[in-house]
Formats: structure tokens, sequence, C-alpha cells
């Protein structure tokens, strides 16, 4: 894994304990693409007991639980030997960086061996696929055209993501070209695996979309709450202002009868000092005083009964816009919801579901000729599983080199595929020392030999009204071209090795030796076999 500073690790993340057990691979790992690899576990687990466990792991956190985006079959196996807990960087990636994180991983720790790039492939094309479908968005990428998006668009419509895209996805990743992402597209497809990766885009599509609706729902239920309890509060403030306002009628009338009682008693008062006024003048002014004085007093408390009404005016005012502003609130959020749900039912979702669905299809069209799982079990190098691959698929313009598939990718009886049995046997025979061309040959004498079975059962099909003389007439003589040509061959290599420098290693191709030695044995039955006919023909003459 490369290594990264670690201010910019700090940046992303934090390093913290964590519990081993409770950690899961990221998502965007496709298991039945990429499984554990025992052998590396194993592997694994011999380094953690002689130097210890190490954070070469990247995890990151993804809701409420903590995934491992690079370290997965070392986690496996600190798990398996019993180490509980350990300190690692737990970093907020993306979707998008957990992939890279994840690729680069099978890049550097595992050196893209076995189905290590394939799974790095199908997690761009998951991704990939789905952005695609339903928010055509490649910011993360190279700017793009709408045209161009449409052109990606109808490609994975189509059933074909194409190389280009990916590629540029993983573009930064060691050992990633054009090649070796086109080779896993071919594996990907020919085994069956692609067309499950666009069925499960197009099940998350339909999955999140009922998702969205549910949360549309739950909205809507919240909005209708939300104005139930406005009207409940709008309904209380009305109430409040109308007993407000009884209670300001009745202060009203209590304070116009207190005023009718003290004018009554100011008459009364005044006609007794009319009647005393000689008399009692002096009283008189003081008694004037008095009720000048009550006078001021109620003065004043007609200005503060109308300071009471401008306010009660004024709260009405207030409670008026607001309940305006409450109103316009709740249209407006009914008419997000009307265009959020319209969104989810109408043209454009059944677009984009339409769009999943014909993708699922187109690849599930594709016939199946490849046992991708059953292979990676045995052959760990990427080019061995790309030619074996290339050996068993059919010729066709995406594959001008194929042959006629003779090793079938899965068995009748439900277990070990031919294929999966014959890569075993490769291993068995050869060991560390396979190489592609020993693949090509040992594919080269099976299909020979089918070739020649059917040629034979072909030619005996349409001879079944010739005499059997006839038919061993016509093999000899296809018997004589065929050794005709191959001794000019042998000749040439016998008179290229005569001056050939004796202290320099012969290039024996692989499988040479393989090849000769059947073809040897048929030779010399037939040799053996046919010195005894002639014997006796000639003893019957």
């Amino acid at each position: 894994m490369s290594t990264i500073p670690l201010q910019e690790l700090q940046a992303k993340g934090e390093f913290k304990e964590v519990k081993l057990k409770d950690l899961q691979p990221i998502p965007e790992r496709d298991m039945q693409v990429d499984p554990v690899d025992r052998a590396q576990v194993e592997r694994l687990k011999e380094s953690i007991l002689d130097t210890g466990f190490w954070g070469g792991i990247r995890c990151c956190r993804i809701g409420d639980k903590i995934y491992v985006a690079a370290g997965w079959h070392r986690v496996t196996a600190a798990v398996e030997l019993g180490i509980e807990k350990a300190v690692l960087f737990v970093g907020n990636l993306d979707a998008h960086e957990r992939i890279r994180a994840y690729g680069t991983e099978n890049a550097s720790q595992r050196g893209n061996g076995g189905t290590a790039p394939t799974g790095t492939v199908a997690a761009a094309i998951h991704l990939l696929t789905k952005q695609l479908l339903t928010s055509p968005n490649l910011s993360f990428l190279s700017e793009r055209s709408p045209q161009a998006l449409n052109m990606l668009i109808n490609q994975v419509v189509s059933g074909d993501i194409g190389e280009p895209i990916v590629t540029e996805f993983l573009g930064k990743i060691p050992g990633i070209s054009s090649a070796s992402v086109q080779q896993q597209i071919a594996n990907l497809k020919a085994s069956d695996h692609y067309a499950r990766i666009m069925r499960d885009v197009a099940d998350e599509i339909e999955r999140e979309h009922a998702v969205d609706l549910e949360g549309i729902r739950t909205r809507e239920e919240e909005v209708a709450r939300k104005k139930k309890e406005q009207q409940e509060a709008q309904q209380r403030e009305r109430q409040a202002v109308a007993t407000r306002e009884e209670l300001k009628k009745l202060h009203e009338q209590e304070e116009l009868e207190r005023r009718k009682q003290i004018q009554e008693a100011r008459e009364r008062k005044l006609k007794a000092d009319r009647e005393a006024a000689m008399a009692r003048e002096a009283d008189k002014k003081r008694k004037q005083a008095e009720a000048d004085k009550r006078k001021a007093e109620l003065e004043a408390q007609g200005q503060q009964d109308e300071l009471a009404r401008q306010k009660a005016k004024e709260a009405k005012l207030e409670a008026d816009r607001r309940a305006r502003e409450a109103k316009q609130d709740q249209e407006k959020a009914r008419q997000d919801l009307l265009d959020a749900r319209e969104r989810l039912n109408g043209t454009e979702a059944k677009k984009v579901s339409n769009a999943a669905k014909q993708a699922v299809e187109a690849a599930e069209a594709r016939e199946v000729t490849f046992d991708l799982e059953g292979v990676s079990k045995y052959l760990k190098v990427e080019s061995h599983v790309v030619e074996f691959r290339r050996l068993t698929a059919p010729k066709d313009p995406d594959n001008p080199e194929g042959t006629v598939v003779i090793l079938p990718p899965k068995s009748e009886d439900g277990g070990p595929s031919p294929q999966e049995q014959f890569a075993a046997k490769l291993v068995d025979d050869y060991g560390p020392n396979l190489t592609v061309e020993r693949i090509r040959a040992a594919f080269g004498f099976r299909f020979d030999s089918l070739r020649q079975r059917i040629e034979a059962d072909r030619k005996a099909a349409a001879n079944k009204s010739k005499s059997e003389s006839i038919v061993l007439k016509e093999l000899f003589d296809e018997f004589i071209i065929h050794t005709n040509r191959m001794m000019g061959t042998a000749s040439r290599i016998e008179e290229k090795m005569k001056n050939y420098p004796p202290e320099k290693y012969i290039p024996w191709p692989g499988g040479f030796f393989a090849n000769l030695e059947p073809v040897i044995m048929v030779l010399t039955k037939l040799y053996n076999k046919g010195k005894q006919l002639s014997k006796a023909t000639a003893k019957e003459e």
C-alpha cells in the first residue's frame, strides 16, 4: 500500500482502538468476485506470529459502523489468531475513495494476483453504472458534455459500460491499464458476474426508490402534524384574544359604572356646596381642589386605556402576520412534497428503473462461458486467468483468437466444473513453473484432440454409405498429407539445430515434449499394427 503522510491521514480521519471481530469489508467489495484467499490468510498468520500485527490497514466509517477498505485478509488472519483489538486508522472516505483504497491494496499487497484485479474492476463497474443510471454526474472524473454522458448511459443500458471510463476511474492505481481493465471486464462478462452486478444495481435502485417514497410519506405526516399543531396554536391565540377583549369590555363597563357613581357623587356634592356656598366658601375651595385632583386621575386613567387598546391592536396585527407566514410555509412545503413525489412517481423515476432493467436484460443475454470462481481458486496470476478464459471462450468479434468451448463452466452434478478441474490439474502438473505458454500448450493438445474427434465423427456420419475400405483409404491419404507436413517442419528444425551453438540453451517451447510424447505413442501403435497386418496379408497371398 502506498504510504500517506501522517498529517494527510489525520485530516481525513483518526487513529482509534477498534474490535477486530466487529469489522466488515467495505460494501463496494464484491465478495463473490473477490472472496477471501485462504492461502493468503495462512501466509499472513505466519507473518503475524513472526513479526506481530502491524497497522497497514485502512478503515472507514459508514454511518455508525466501521469497515475495512484495505487489509481485510490481514484482519481475517488476526481474528483467527485470537487478536481482539488493534489501533487502526479510521478515515472519512466516500465510495470513490474506498474503491481506490481497496484497488491500491490489491495492487501493492496482493500484486494484482488471482481475483484481486477483477474485484477492483467489478467494484468500479458497480459504482459507475449506478452513478450513470441515477445521477449522471461524473465530476470526480474529467469533464464530459451532456452528449458524452448520454452515450455512456446508452452503453450501460445496452449491457457494456466500456473499458475507457473504468480505466479513467482506476487510472491512478498501480498496475491498472487499458489492456488489464479490458481483460477483467471480459472475465466478468464470460462468467455471468457482469449480469449479476447489473441485477444488484437494479435492486439497489428499487430499494432506494422505496426508501425515498417512505421518506416522503414521513415528511408528509410531519407537515400535517405541524399544520395541525399550528392550527391549534392559532385557535388558542384567537381564544386568548377573545378573552382579552371580553376582559377589556368588562373593565370598560366597570370603569363607566365607577365614573357614573363618581359623577353622581360629584353632582350631589356640588348641590350641597351650592346650598352652603355662602357659609362654607373656604371649604368649597378645598373640595374643589380635591375634585380637580380626581379629575386629573380620571384623565390619566383614560390615557392608560388608550395605550392598552393600541397594544391590543398591534398584537392582533402581529398574530395575523405570523398566520400569513405559516400559511405560506405550509404551501411551500406542500409544493415541495408534490414535486418530490412527482420526481419519484413520474417519468424520470420510471426512466431510471427501465434503464436499469434494460441493462440487466442485455447483460443476462450474454452466454456464460467461464468459471471465474473455480479457475481463480488455483490460478493466482492475472495473465494465467486471462489466458485460460480466452482459450475457453468462443471465437467472436470480441475474441478473434477464441476457440470452441470444450470445458463447460458448470458441472451437471453441482460439483467442481470441468474448467475448475482442469485449472487444478495445471497447478498439480506445473506448480510454480506454470506459464502462459504451458497453458496454451495444454489447451492446444486438448483442443486438437477434440477437433480430431469432432472431425472424425462428422466424416463418419457423412460416410455411412461408403465402404470401410474407402473410408480407411481416405484416412490414410489424410494421414500422409499431415505426416509430410510434419516431416517438413521437423527437417527444418533439425537443420537449424545443426548450426546452433552447442554452448547456448535451446529455447524449447512449453508443452513441446508433452505434445510430442502422445504423438510418438500413437505412431508407434499404428506402425506396429501396420507391420502385423502387412505380414498377415503377405502370408495369405
